[in-house]
């Protein structure tokens, strides 16, 4: 599980679940007014999300997470990774 918050308040923060990085897809558990996660495949350019929303995406090719920040300002970006696996 991925947890990205920049703006709680605000409503800019994602809580997602991601699956393993050969298939790297993401599946919503909870996000903001302004936190958007993407359930397609690839990367983010720059501009590829909403404008206004901090958006997540997986990309299958280099299992890797990208985060786009279109929220019209700077923010710090907090991440931390859980264990979502039963005990």
């Amino acid at each position: 599980m991925i947890e990205i918050k920049t703006n709680i308040m605000q409503g800019e923060f994602v809580l997602a679940q991601y699956s393993t990085p050969a298939t790297a897809s993401m599946e919503v558990i909870a996000d903001g007014s302004k936190g958007t996660v993407t359930t397609t495949d690839g990367t983010l350019a720059g501009t590829t999300g909403v404008d206004g929303d901090l958006t997540v995406r997986a990309d299958s090719a280099s299992g890797e997470i990208y985060v786009e920040n279109r929220t019209g300002g700077t923010r710090n970006i907090f991440v931390t990774f859980r264990d979502a696996a039963p005990d």
